[in-house]
């Protein structure tokens, strides 16, 4: 849908576009690389577009109209900013909104290059177009996610669920799916290793939970730094889990990764478990994105020097300390796994999402995909138009979204799914509707 449509742009109303069921059938993102000669551009920001200005840290949420030029968009926003000023206390906040104005300043100057961004879910929003735009004005259109849908209030309309509780049907599906993919990437939760032995911290229904034997408030990162009580309780738990590690093993729903690598066929892994079967089954580490950290180091929270875990493990076992403090300066040594309180490591969690990006076949497995950030990882695969498939005992929020869903346990499912792939004979599925471009 084009700026042509509206013959006033500046009437626009969102809500009678979506009650008529007139919308566009795509989310729509346009980004403009703009320099001085693009000030007199007319934009359209609809009241369910975010807009967003990189280069001075500018984001604007939806719920917000605007139809003018960039120059008074621009102009605004500095009117805008003078009046907040008053605000800005903190050094750093003051020099933030010092360096912000200046730039911004250059920008309504035509001397200083910055890129606009406009993100419209209901994909109504646009910037003028000009003859011999080229590379300078790109549009966008991509599929709706299912949260963007529910915040708009118009209908998901994704994928047909293909459905088996049947393990050789769904394996066969499985099999066909990723004998006709080239990057996959893999997204495995706590059910997937609670098929080898690892007591899961919250799974429903579960009789070995970690949070029903142990205090939640022992793994938060607050109360290890200030209470010993705490630190200790965590040790213990970090020790028994350890010991669990030593003895268990990957199961058919590693192993199935470290097949796919080496048929080059894996993109990466991203894992919600600390365990580091993954990498123990074969897959090379830079392809394990561990969200939640590894269980099988331990570094200093002070000064960031790494420990040497199994020395840990046996001086805490034969009671020798009750927790370890780091050799270098003191400070209060912990595993190197996310606590609550603690940020899931930007550097991961990015590189995650772009391999979800670049990925041909999104593979999730044992996860209830509850929390964040798993939740918004399928999303992004729907988002690009990525087939997903979800196997998972147990409902999701999910179930009604992916490509494929086999509700079964994982490793019997990745167990046969490998079978079919070695058999050498094509896999058979009636599940045709899970291809498409």
């Amino acid at each position: 849908m084009s700026d042509a449509l509206y013959p006033d742009p500046s009437l626009f109303d969102s809500e009678e576009l979506i009650a008529s069921g007139n919308y566009p059938s795509k989310a729509k993102m346009v980004t403009l690389f703009a320099t001085g000669k693009d000030l007199d551009r007319t934009i359209m920001k609809t009241d369910t577009s975010y807009l967003r200005i990189p280069e001075i840290d500018l984001q604007v949420p939806a719920g917000l109209s605007r139809f003018s030029t960039v120059l008074d968009y621009l102009t605004e926003t500095k009117q805008n900013l003078q009046n907040s000023s008053k605000y800005f206390n903190h050094p750093e906040q003051i020099v933030k909104f010092q360096n912000f104005f200046a730039y911004l300043e250059k920008m309504i100057d035509g001397v200083a290059k910055f890129t606009l961004i406009i993100d419209d879910p209901l994909g109504c929003s646009f910037i003028e177009s000009r003859p011999g735009d080229g590379d300078n004005l790109v549009t966008e259109h991509y599929n709706r996610t299912i949260s963007q849908c529910q915040d708009l209030g118009i209908p998901y309309k994704g994928n047909v669920v293909v459905k088996y509780t049947n393990i050789d049907e769904g394996a066969a599906a499985l099999a066909k799916l990723i004998s006709n993919s080239y990057n996959i990437v893999g997204f495995t939760g706590a059910g997937v290793s609670t098929e080898s032995g690892i007591p899961a911290f919250r799974t429903p229904g579960a009789t070995d939970n970690i949070w029903d034997k142990y205090d939640r408030n022992d793994l938060d990162i607050k109360h290890f730094e200030a209470n010993e009580g705490s630190r200790e309780r965590y040790w213990e738990l970090a020790t028994s889990f350890y010991e669990t590690l030593k003895v268990s093993k990957p199961n058919p729903s590693h192993e199935i990764f470290a097949s796919l690598y080496q048929q080059g066929k894996l993109l990466s892994v991203i894992t919600q478990n600390i365990d580091g079967f993954h990498t123990k089954a074969g897959v090379p580490s830079e392809l394990v994105h561990e969200l939640h950290g590894t269980g099988l180091k331990a570094y200093c929270i002070d000064c960031n020097a790494t420990h040497d875990r199994e020395n840990i493990h046996s001086q805490v076992l034969s009671k020798k300390i009750k927790y370890p403090l780091c050799s270098e300066c003191g400070g209060l040594v912990k595993t190197s796994t996310v606590s609550f309180g603690q940020r899931l490591p930007a550097d991961v969690l990015e590189q995650a999402r772009e391999d979800i990006k670049n990925c041909d076949l999104f593979l999730v497995m044992g996860s209830s995909l509850l929390v964040s950030p798993a939740n918004q990882m399928p999303e992004i695969a729907l988002k690009h138009n990525i087939p997903v498939v979800l196997v998972n005992l147990g409902p999701t929020s999910f179930d009604e979204y992916v490509n494929l869903h086999i509700e079964a346990k994982c490793g019997e499912v990745m167990k046969k799914t490998e079978e079919i792939l070695n058999s050498g004979s094509k896999p058979s599925s009636n599940s045709h509707i899970l291809y498409y471009n």
